[in-house]
């Protein structure tokens, strides 16, 4: 009988927060990991097998006034994996708001 395997993640992650110009700020993360989540040597399952992944995610923000009190956003995620075998899964994901709020809560990142 074989012992089945223990399931295993490395990976890195970055990210960068820019806010240098007074009516944009952006917050930018990215992963990357490599994975190998097989239980054993029977094991069928559609995420088993050794795998890399990749997630990018966007989240800006657009000041409309000086005091920042109304704002635009918007976010976005990219991710993959892909197995040995095949590429499992592809995502986007998108979003976009407007917002108002008092001058007393302002952002601190101003």
């Amino acid at each position: 009988m074989t012992m089945p395997r223990r399931p295993w993640t490395f990976g890195l992650e970055n990210s960068f927060f820019f806010n240098k110009v007074s009516f944009f700020q952006t917050y930018i993360s990215q992963r990357v990991w490599y994975s190998d989540m097989k239980i054993g040597p029977e094991s069928t399952s559609l995420y088993g097998g050794a795998g890399l992944s990749y997630h990018v995610s966007l989240n800006n923000t657009f000041f409309f006034n000086r005091s920042k009190t109304f704002q635009g956003t918007c976010y976005s995620t990219i991710g993959h994996l892909a197995t040995m075998e095949a590429s499992i899964w592809d995502t986007v994901s998108r979003r976009a708001g407007l917002s108002t709020r008092s001058s007393k809560e302002a952002s601190p990142c101003s």
